[in-house]
């Protein structure tokens, strides 16, 4: 199963009316940051301060979506998926984005994908500490030769060694590394990505080599009372969802 976006889904009436609201904002500021791109020759410095507005605005929305969603959407809230050059919080990427970034409110659970081992953990919180994943954690699927890794993390609770089952919690959601540079426009997320080789801060946008599309091999959301696979290796959603 792939990830749905976080329009996707059911709920009640009123969560629905709340949702709909939310992603109509959320569409006026793409059209308002577009006519803001247009006149860029016209009014270099107007454009700059409006851009940064609706850029807070997109990020506040974005968050309001992942609230909403987390109990009116099935699936994961997905902000950015695998090559895309859509921002999280809006605007364009400076190159296709290496993995995929999930969301949810600060502080919420991150999930072990997979059965795996710690084998490094991250933590320069700031984007001034020169490390653009913040807090992460990066574990050894050593069976299957991949690495995961999770950044932006605004807590780690997880040791080097440890050895995780899928679905133990890694750590909490935040907006560290680069997404603290940029935290009033970036809603809170956790990037994760799929490595073949050793990538303990992940990889720059534009930059894809070693990295494969984590939706490609994932089958939903985390339920204790399944079974998965184990001659393969198989995904669940970092993130709290219900399929």
């Amino acid at each position: 199963m792939r990830g749905r976006d976080f329009l996707s889904g059911t709920g009640s009436k009123k969560q629905t009316v709340v949702l709909v609201a939310a992603a109509q904002l959320y569409a006026a500021a793409d059209r308002r940051l577009a006519r803001l791109a247009s006149a860029a020759e016209r009014d270099v410095g107007r454009r700059h301060v409006c851009t940064r507005t609706t850029m807070r605005l997109r990020a506040v929305v974005a968050t309001t979506l992942a609230l909403v969603g987390l109990t009116a959407c099935a699936g994961p809230v997905i902000y950015s998926t695998y090559q895309s050059m859509a921002g999280s919080g809006g605007g364009t990427r400076s190159g296709a984005h290496a993995g995929v970034d999930f969301g949810d409110l600060v502080g919420g659970p991150v999930l072990a994908a997979a059965d795996g081992l710690v084998v490094s953990i991250v933590d320069r919180p700031t984007y001034y500490d020169r490390d653009t994943c913040g807090r992460g954690v990066l574990l050894s699927h050593s069976e299957f030769a991949r690495y995961a890794v999770y950044c932006h993390l605004s807590q780690v609770s997880v040791t080097i060694g440890q050895r995780l089952k899928r679905g133990d919690i890694i750590g909490a959601v935040g907006t560290t590394g680069f997404a603290e540079r940029w935290a009033s426009r970036l809603p809170p997320h956790v990037h994760m990505e799929l490595c073949a080789d050793w990538c303990p801060s992940g990889h720059a946008d534009g930059n894809l080599r070693g990295t494969e599309d984590p939706l490609a091999i994932t089958v939903g959301c985390f339920d204790p009372k399944k079974s998965y696979p184990n001659d393969r290796l198989v995904l669940t959603y970092p993130t709290r969802c219900s399929d």
